[in-house]
């Protein structure tokens, strides 16, 4: 009977299987034992010839080594990390290798706590068999013990095979936890571009790092630009060009800003860390500074803002007396009512007011209507300011805190939607109908106090 049976590989596609067989003699003497027939799970069969056996007391009988073709040998499992020290966010490499003839292949994850799994690609080798390649990477560091894998694949016999990995460990090393998000992992180089569109007078800057790194661990950048004004984030956009046998790819970065005023604006970004696993030390990549002459329309809203105010029947008086806050609140009212009954339908386009237009009922409008209310209250001309002027402006009105919040956060959705979404959202047109609403009561009651 067999005792023992142990099956090894070099990973070069020679495979040893080793047998022990307790046989018991009732005496001793020549004995003939054979034919041997061997079977793999893919069903193939392997003989070997009768072997002669001269029985003296204890004998050891060694069979002639037959070979198997390569495609046909049993999967092998084996991990690839890096030649020197393995550090959090690169890559570990699993690889899993079956025969030519395996139809389909399941893997039984146990789930890994602080590990991030990819299938990266499924090839066909040299010899014929399948090779299937995962990513593993370590969001903590910590010494590893993996518990092991369970795989079961099918042949084009559909005969099933399970079988599983040995534990995996791995220890992964820290950089620096105390400052770990003042700097990024990998051999990076940064470019910075800059250019100003006329729609919505807005500047677009792209920031675009590029070279060998886990991308999801980069983060957005602060951008400065002199003259002050803020910076908003437009897109974040990853994109890897390979997967193996290393992370490399592009992050681009897409921000933009509304310069107040004409003139020449200075973008910078600030030295960044990066630490490079391949030389095992940091580098600092140099600030980078880009300059754009700005150059504005002669009042880009002036025209529209005329067009407007004509189609309304409206002037706009400096002064606060209470006829013009009692007719201004009528007119959101109106405004309100006709908004309302046109989203359900219930009334047609005849039987809106002549002197209202519906094309003027948008976002656009709402957001410059309620700039014009805030520039009456304040003096300060709010319509080309940039939002922190605006939020400043605001937070000097003698309002409730509550209506303060209420405006900044409705003017901030209202940026995001026109300059960045680049919508009309009819629920974010209706929230400014009932604002401008609370901010012309708001008016009146200064009025009062004054």
């Amino acid at each position: 009977m067999i005792i023992n049976q142990v099956l090894t590989s070099n990973f070069k596609g020679n495979y040893l299987n080793k047998l022990d067989l307790y046989c018991i003699f009732e005496k001793e003497g020549k004995y003939e034992l054979g034919p041997f027939v061997f079977h793999d799970f893919l069903g193939n069969s392997v003989s070997i010839n009768k072997v002669t056996v001269n029985v003296i007391g204890h004998e050891d009988i060694t069979l002639k080594e037959v070979k198997t073709k390569p495609q046909d040998a049993p999967p092998k499992f084996y991990t690839i990390i890096p030649p020197k020290d393995f550090y959090i966010f690169t890559p570990a490499y699993l690889i899993i290798d079956v025969p030519s003839s395996t139809k389909e292949l399941f893997i039984y994850w146990p789930g890994w706590k602080g590990v991030i799994t990819d299938k990266i690609e499924e090839r066909i080798k040299k010899d014929g068999r399948k090779e299937i390649i995962f990513s593993a990477i370590f969001t903590k560091a910590g010494k590893y013990n993996l518990a092991p894998l369970k795989i079961a694949i099918k042949n084009s016999s559909d005969k099933e095979l399970v079988f599983s990995t040995s534990m995996l460990s791995f220890d992964v090393k820290e950089i620096d936890k105390e400052n770990r998000e003042k700097f990024f992992i990998g051999d990076l180089s940064i470019k910075l571009n800059s250019y100003s569109t006329t729609e919505n007078n807005t500047v677009n800057i792209e920031v675009i790092i590029t070279g060998t790194s886990f991308l999801e661990q980069i983060t957005p950048l602060n951008i400065e630009v002199t003259p002050t004004t803020e910076v908003f984030l437009k897109e974040d956009k990853k994109e890897y060009f390979s997967k193996f046998p290393e992370y490399s790819g592009s992050n681009t970065l897409t921000y933009f800003f509304i310069p107040p005023s004409e003139g020449i604006y200075t973008i910078k970004i600030p030295p960044i860390k990066v630490f490079n696993p391949s030389v095992n030390s940091f580098i600092n990549l140099s600030s980078i500074t880009k300059t754009i002459k700005v150059h504005l329309p002669s009042n880009p809203v002036s025209k529209e803002k005329v067009d407007y105010e004509k189609n309304l029947n409206i002037r706009i008086r400096p002064d606060y007396d209470f006829y013009f806050f009692l007719g201004f609140f009528i007119f959101i009212t109106i405004l309100t009512l006709i908004f309302y009954l046109r989203t359900k339908k219930t009334i047609t386009k005849k039987s809106v007011s002549p002197e209202i237009s519906e094309n003027y009922i948008n976002l656009s409008s709402i957001q410059r209507s309620i700039l014009k209310a805030l520039e009456n209250i304040t003096k300060e001309e709010l319509l080309t300011a940039s939002p922190s002027k605006i939020k400043n402006a605001i937070d000097k009105i003698p309002i409730s805190v509550e209506l303060k919040k209420e405006i900044i956060s409705w003017l901030n959705e209202a940026y995001k939607t026109l300059y960045i979404k680049k919508i009309d959202d009819d629920e974010l047109v209706l929230q400014g109908l009932n604002l401008l609403k609370k901010i012309a009561k708001a008016t009146e009651e200064i009025k009062n106090i004054d």
